[in-house]
């Protein structure tokens, strides 16, 4: 409602050559919207103002009802009211920035000058996973993504690069590790000699486990989960998360809505605490002894849409041998290439580090069982490898979706 004390016009509009309402003569003429309630006061204002702005003689009264006189810059009389002018739109015909409760809009100009005085992603793994960045890794089971996860996080932790095709820019620092899959105890085993002469980690890395199962609500637990998660990151302060393995955060992440809202959560937590975040992920089923690619992830499409990268990690020819690949990498040219590095999994001595190292690249189909027998013999070895990993043959069945007998078979063998 505009009085004598105030009043509040908005930006003129912009001029139109030829427009009715807009022209007068062959002159482009402005013309205001008045902002807030539209009374008579308003439209005397309107008038007045308008025609000041446009250098026209003023030959309007007020009207009867408003009794309100207004003061223009020309005028010598006494002032009642002094207008507002917005100009901005006539300089920027285009709004320059707006904030709604979601979403911002500026100037992509303006997004790459604010882009520019942030730090550059930097490798963690070469290529595969660059800092800022929420990547998968996932395989088949028993092919060695913990044992991989670990000794990234352990290389971060101490600021180094596992070997040289494979860099690591950033400097020592913390690395929460959710280790949801091995118990301490499994743990020490990996990294020990007969559960002696334990491997030193850095101090820098510091693995989180759940203190109980679950026996809530599937939902209020993944919720509490998801709670505890970044309440440990904030204590923790570390930029760097592992979690091993996504199962625990989203049960059923083969459900469309509950793995995009997951998403949705995980990309946020990144964004507010600046995170560089790798989630173990497991294959689907029937993936084996074929090219990997983005649909070989099991769960619903959002996750690799939402996701910056993946890691998928395939049974390598020889024995003790993995590849990785890149089916979803933002520095990879080709998503799809058939390029794959080879590494061998061994164990430090005297250390007791359990690791993997590079051997070389290669092309993803040599790195395929060329026969039946070849694929057995894998499979027999990923079972033995679950099963030093405390695992039940019914559980190492149903990773493998194989038979209780067939395993039971392998593990003996």
């Amino acid at each position: 409602m505009i009085d004598e004390k105030s009043a509040t016009l908005a930006a003129p509009q912009e001029q139109c050559k030829g427009s009715e309402n807009y022209s007068h003569g062959n002159e482009n003429r402005i013309i205001f919207d008045v902002v807030g309630d539209v009374d008579e006061t308003a439209l005397d204002i309107k008038r007045k103002v308008e025609t000041w702005a446009n250098g026209d003689p003023d030959t309007t009264e007020p009207t009867a009802s408003s009794g309100v006189t207004v003061a223009l810059p020309a005028d010598t009389g006494e002032p009642s009211i002094t207008p507002h002018f917005d100009f901005s739109h006539i300089d920027h015909p285009h709004i320059a920035e707006w904030h709604g409760s979601l979403m911002t809009v500026k100037p992509m100009n303006e997004w790459m000058r604010q882009a520019s005085t942030q730090p550059n992603p930097k490798p963690i793994l070469g290529n595969y996973w660059l800092s800022g960045d929420t990547v998968f890794l996932f395989s088949m089971a028993g092919c060695g993504k913990s044992l991989l996860a670990m000794q990234i996080a352990d290389a971060v932790s101490r600021g180094k690069s596992i070997d040289n095709e494979f860099p690591n820019e950033l400097p020592p620092q913390p690395v929460v590790y959710f280790d949801f899959e091995l118990t301490e105890k499994q743990q020490q085993g990996r990294y020990s000699t007969n559960y002696q002469d334990n491997f030193h980690f850095s101090d820098n890395l510091l693995r989180c486990a759940a203190t109980e199962l679950p026996d809530a609500d599937p939902d209020v637990y993944e919720q509490q989960m998801l709670a505890d998660v970044q309440q440990a990151i904030e204590v923790t302060q570390a930029k760097v998360v592992i979690v091993d393995n996504l199962t625990w955060l989203v049960g059923e992440s083969d459900k469309g809505v509950k793995a995009a809202n997951f998403m949705r959560m995980l990309q946020g937590l990144k964004k507010e605490m600046g995170l560089s975040m790798l989630v173990v992920a497991h294959v689907r089923k029937g993936s084996a002894n074929v090219a990997l690619t983005q649909d070989s992830l099991f769960g619903s499409s959002h996750l690799r849409n939402f996701t910056d990268g993946m890691i998928a990690i395939g049974k390598g020819r020889e024995p003790r041998t993995i590849y990785l690949k890149a089916p979803k990498v933002r520095s990879v040219d080709d998503e799809f290439s058939t390029q794959v590095a080879v590494l061998e999994r061994i164990k430090e001595n005297p250390s007791n580090f359990l690791r993997f190292r590079f051997l070389k690249y290669d092309d993803e189909n040599n790195q395929l069982y060329s026969d039946a027998e070849e694929q057995r013999n894998a499979t027999a070895e990923q079972a033995k490898a679950l099963k030093q990993q405390g695992l039940s043959v019914r559980e190492i069945a149903e990773q493998l979706n194989a038979s209780k007998s067939t395993i039971s078979r392998y593990l003996n063998t």
